[in-house]
């Protein structure tokens, strides 16, 4: 990402959170610092907490970006992979695995989806 945004001339500040309870005072200080937008990384601690995220980049006006499940939280955009539909397969590779099932011709589907937030549809062009 640190590369991309070099060579687009766009300021990339990587932040770092202990956890949820970070989550509030992190961003009133990037209002301060005028950060202009926010990629939230896949981490489990992001992903159990899109609901509060979407939330505070609303109130703070930062268009937020990460995983596929944060638009349905508020985000403005998802990208990636659906990570709850991977641990559900995961989950039913290891059932299989421990009943002795056969395994080697596992089905692997790897599409890679971006969403956009539905309270930006239509809104292209908007500031934040």
């Amino acid at each position: 990402m640190g590369v991309t945004a070099k060579a687009l001339s766009i300021g990339l500040q990587p932040i770092e959170v202990n956890g949820p309870t970070e989550f509030e005072s992190e961003f009133s200080g990037w209002t301060e610092k005028q950060i202009g937008g926010l990629v939230i990384l896949d981490h489990p601690d992001f992903l159990a907490s899109f609901d509060v995220i979407a939330a505070l980049a609303a109130k703070h006006r930062l268009p937020s970006i990460g995983a596929l499940e944060l638009p349905a939280s508020g985000g403005l955009m998802g990208y990636g992979v659906r990570f709850s539909e991977m641990f559900r397969r995961a989950a039913a590779l290891v059932d299989k695995i421990l009943k002795g099932g056969e395994t080697r011709r596992h089905p692997g589907r790897t599409g890679y989806q971006i969403p956009v937030g539905p309270q930006s549809q239509g809104r292209q062009g908007a500031r934040y």
